[in-house]
């Protein structure tokens, strides 16, 4: 089992939701998002996400598992949750950390490429065909005398 994890935003969404349990929560799909030239120009930003995989090259990697941090952006026109409050007009991004850690449960690869796009269609379960763009670091690759990370950047329709 992984090491303990930090306070995860998930417990922080859950007092929240407590304390406003009138509100409506859903993993609702914004518009599409107005761009600039061919970016969008709103996202929802989620950084530090951690994960514990199974992921590596080594067998040692796999067999005990190891942490990984994701940043990712979920592309959409976010003016409506703006101008209403109203987070079903936005990404409820609880459900991805809950597929995530599903994801990771279960998974078992070598490469952070495959991983990435494991996260990628994880994400578009949850959300469906919108732009979304993710780098995905391996906290500690194993490496002699390295003490930095290795990350893949990839995207879907953020051109």
């Amino acid at each position: 089992p992984p090491p303990a994890a930090p306070v995860s935003a998930a417990n922080a969404y859950e007092s929240v939701s407590a304390a406003n349990s009138s509100e409506s929560v859903s993993a609702a799909n914004p518009a599409p998002a107005p761009t600039v030239g061919t970016e969008p120009l709103d996202a929802v930003h989620v950084q530090g996400l951690r994960l514990w995989a199974h992921v590596g090259v080594l067998d040692h990697e796999r067999a005990l598992g190891q942490w990984f941090e994701l940043e990712f952006w979920l592309g959409g026109d976010l003016s409506r949750a703006a101008v209403a409050d109203d987070l079903a007009a936005s990404y409820d991004y609880v459900s991805a950390f809950e597929a995530l850690r599903q994801l990771c449960r279960s998974l078992v690869c070598r490469t952070l490429e495959h991983f990435s796009e494991r996260i990628l269609d994880s994400l578009e379960e949850v959300y469906g065909p919108i732009p979304i763009r993710l780098e995905l670091r391996k906290c500690h690759a194993p490496i002699p005398g390295f003490d930095g990370t290795v990350s893949v950047c990839r995207q879907r329709r953020w051109r």
